[in-house]
This record gives C-alpha cells, structure tokens and sequence, in this order.
C-alpha cells in the first residue's frame, strides 16, 4: 500500500508542522497548468534511499533551511525503511515514499509521475544511482523544468553497466552538483556529467547547541562509558566494509593495551548483518569496542567524545566529518575522496593512509597523549566548518542555483 503525506497538497505550506493526513492516493493526474509567476518555486528533493545516511541528512538540512518566500521543498524516496520521509514531513509541504520493489516498477513510476504532475514541480533534484535512473525520464516527461543530478560519492564500485546506464539519461539532465571536488573529477572521469554544465557546492549543516554537562553525562551513561574512560573515541558511519571498521578494530587491539579504560564506540546502523561486532569479538577487544546502533542525536553523541575517527577506504565528503568539525572534535581521518579538501593533515585533523591500521594506531595514541594538540585540531577544524561547511553557505548556493536554472528552463 502506498501511502502519501502532505501538509496541504493544493496550497503548500512547508514551515508549519501539522498532523498529516495520509491519503490512499493523490487526486487524479490534472492537465498541464501554466505556472503562476508569482508562487514560489516548488523544488523536489528524490533520494534513492530513505534510510539516514550522510546524503539524506543533507538533504534535511537543504530542505529545512530554504527560504520559503522563493522555494516550496518537497520529497520522495524510491526504496528504504522511510525514515527520511517522516522526518521530512513537518519541513515539506508534501513527501512520498515510494516504494520501488525493483529499478523499473511501473506502479511506482507512475507514482512518482502523477507526484510531479500534481504538485506542478519545477524542479527535481535526484540524489543515487537508483533515483537517477529512474527520476531523470520520469521528471522530464512529468514536466518538471529542470533537473539536477547530486553526485555524493567517488564511488569507485561503480562497473561499466552503471556508466552506461548513466550516460543514457545524461541529455535530461540541466545540470550537476557534486559535493566535493574528488566525486566530480571521478564523474568526469566516467563521462558522467554534461560538460560545462557542473559545480561543487560543499555540504553544510548548522552549528550544533550548547550541552549541558548533565545533558553530555547522561548520553554517556545510556552508551554505557564508565566516568573514568579515556580515551573515548568515536565513529558516526553505518557498518559497511567500505567505512574501515575492520581497520579501527585492528588497531583497538593494540591502543587496548597502552590504555586499559579506552572505548570505542561505533554508532551507525549494522547493514554489515553481524560481521563487524563479530570481528570486535573475534579479535578480542568486545570489552572495549561498542556498537549501539543508529543514534538519532548525533551531536550529543560527538560531544561526549574525546577524539573522532573515520577510517573510510572512500568517501566523498562525510556528514558525519562535518558534524565533528563543528563539535570541535579533534578528529584522525584517512585521506581519501574529498576528506583532504575539508581538512588539513596536522592543522586540522591527523590523516591517515587507508587500510593501515598501524598508521591509525599511531595517530590515535597521539592524539591521546596531546591534550593541546587536541585542542588545537579541534578549535582550526570547528573554524574551517563555520567558514566553508556552514548550514546558511550550503543553501543559499543552492538557492542561487535553482533561480540561474529555472528561468532558463521552458515550462
């Protein structure tokens, strides 16, 4: 059963939460409106996932933070447990999980069209593979003006069937933003993005409160950290091989015997179905070693860290670093994809190579030993996010964006 949801599907209205009413389905397909000059420009945010992961959280803060005399956001998603959609729904005027049982569900497509058509978007901005591939067609011939294609990742596991699935839709496409300078070159590299046609716009988020020390104790005690563990180290990253687990596991069992009370916390939801807490128990250091699952305030969570970590093989431009950052956090990452456009190595963050336990073992001790080393990467690091990785910059390039492309488009 599909269900839709929106605060009033004729007249949006985004900023005020109210009490959704679900609808069976939307009001039959109408014929093509012109577009009234004076509304505001209704924006669809379609992500190929609606679980929460660093692209979907900048999605809420995209469609959170834009100004809603010029934009109306809405959202879909095509597979997922829905998550992001309900969290969306008091920012959005409307939202749909779709429910995509396989990349060319006719049903499906069919509701994300009559979602277009009905709700007059002017503009779809996809975000993954899966949503590519089906969002770029589907938004054209629903009438959308313009589309923009997201390019998150370096996405090195991308096979040539991929490519070319993705250079088919490539003429639908108005224009690309990738959110650091790596994924864009490797896009290039793949001939999948229309040249002259592209951008970098950095992800930001918004600087995180103030917490109390009654606040930080009490997230300390429900993740179980005795009040006399040190180090606390932290990692915010779902359980995938790619995120470098494995090599932060390794490495606990050496910086295990140097500091007996140390914990690790890895929060994140397990998509790896049970290998990574086995290998922590594998490799002896389930004592010290945690995995509480998915945290939904991940700022309180990085505020009772000592040191952050993120031992990815690849990335693109990690939430999860940006959040740090702003927590000023003192933060050992590895320097791949577009991590070493956002940090410095020794100014403002320790990088390590990728796969190297031994190197991320020698950083961490490091940094635990260093009391003002720690708060030197921290202070340089929470500045470069204010300046470059900030809630306001990321949105009002985006707004500068969708005015260049709309008019441009024909409706």
């Amino acid at each position: 059963m599909r269900t839709t949801r929106s605060l009033h599907p004729k007249a949006p209205c985004a900023s005020t939460p109210g009490n959704p009413r679900s609808l069976r389905s939307t009001s039959p397909v109408p014929t093509k409106k012109m577009r009234d000059p004076a509304r505001p420009h209704r924006i669809l945010q379609l992500t190929a996932t609606s679980d929460l992961g660093g692209a979907e959280r900048m999605v809420l803060h995209l469609v959170g933070g834009l100004d809603r005399e010029r934009f109306t956001p809405y959202l879909c998603s095509t597979v997922g447990s829905g998550e992001l959609v309900e969290l969306a729904l008091p920012v959005c005027a409307a939202v749909e999980h779709l429910r995509f049982n396989s990349p060319l569900d006719p049903a499906a497509a069919m509701r994300l069209a009559r979602f277009i058509r009905h709700h007059q978007i002017d503009l779809v901005q996809i975000h993954g593979l899966r949503a590519e591939t089906v969002g770029r067609p589907i938004a054209r011939a629903a009438g959308a003006a313009a589309v923009v294609s997201t390019i998150h990742s370096v996405d090195p596991w991308r096979r040539r069937v991929h490519s070319i699935m993705d250079r088919a839709t490539l003429p639908l496409v108005t224009h690309h933003v990738a959110v650091c300078k790596a994924a864009l070159d490797a896009a290039l590299k793949r001939g999948e993005v229309r040249k002259g046609r592209h951008e970098v716009i950095p992800i930001g988020i918004p600087s995180p409160p103030e917490f109390s020390p009654d606040k930080i104790a009490g997230m300390r005690q429900r993740l179980g950290i005795p009040d006399d563990a040190f180090p606390v180290i932290g990692m915010l990253a779902n359980l995938r091989e790619m995120k470098g687990h494995g090599d932060l596991i390794a490495a606990a069992v050496t910086l295990k015997r140097d500091f007996p009370k140390m914990r690790i916390i890895c929060a994140g939801t397990d998509t790896s179905n049970g290998a990574v807490p086995a290998a922590a128990q594998t490799a002896g250091v389930d004592d010290v070693v945690f995995f509480p699952g998915f945290l939904q305030d991940t700022q309180l969570f990085l505020a009772t860290l000592d040191i952050f970590t993120l031992p990815s093989h690849w990335e693109g431009l990690p939430v999860s670093i940006i959040e740090a950052m702003h927590a000023a956090r003192p933060i050992v990452a590895t320097n791949v994809g577009g991590i070493p456009e956002m940090l410095q190595d020794q100014h403002t963050a320790l990088l390590v190579p990728p796969g190297d336990p031994t190197r991320l073992v020698g950083a961490l001790d490091r940094l635990a030993r260093d009391s003002a080393l720690r708060g030197q990467l921290a202070a340089a690091a929470q500045n470069r996010a204010l300046q470059e990785f900030h809630l306001p910059t990321m949105v009002a390039r985006y707004e500068t964006l969708y005015e260049r492309l709309l008019p441009q488009a024909p409706h």
